[in-house]
């Protein structure tokens, strides 16, 4: 493991190229741990994006009660956003953005996923809580990008 994870810094330092994981927080920026109670809609704290060139999300939920029930999806701003943990007429889902995932229910496993950001400088996540989600859900999610260190 610790050589492949040496390879894969040596192939980006060769090829220009570095990554930042950006670890996504409640609208209130005190917990990684996104609680998504019931059927409630719920709103990640917002985060700068670079403009990169690739970018991947990574997604888990869990319940210690029972079902956990959760759409996904991402809004983007052009505006330094001022509203959090509400909705926000400048944070929008982009036009033809497939939701991230319409019903994450399997628990305890992380999920990768390609993620297409607009060349817009603030994203956040709108959860969902759909179905029976169990009032004690939460969600952890990840953003990870991959840029040219020549583009700066």
């Amino acid at each position: 493991m610790r050589k492949s994870l040496g390879v894969l810094l040596s192939l980006m330092v060769l090829c220009g190229s570095a990554f930042g994981l950006i670890d996504c927080y409640d609208s209130t920026k005190t917990t990684t741990d996104i609680p998504v109670p019931d059927t409630d809609v719920v709103y990640s704290a917002w985060f700068e994006c670079d403009y990169g060139e690739y970018a991947a999300v990574c997604y888990m939920i869990s319940s210690d009660d029972g079902v956990a029930d959760v759409t996904i999806q991402l809004q983007q701003s052009p505006i330094n956003p001022s509203l959090a943990g509400v909705s926000d007429p400048d944070g929008q889902i982009p036009v033809n953005m497939a939701d991230i995932v319409t019903a994450l229910t399997t628990e305890d496993t992380w999920y990768y996923k390609s993620l297409s950001l607009l060349p817009l400088p603030w994203a956040r996540f709108k959860l969902t809580g759909i179905g029976s989600n169990e009032s004690d859900t939460v969600v952890n999610i990840k953003v990870s990008q991959m840029k040219s260190l020549n583009a700066r």
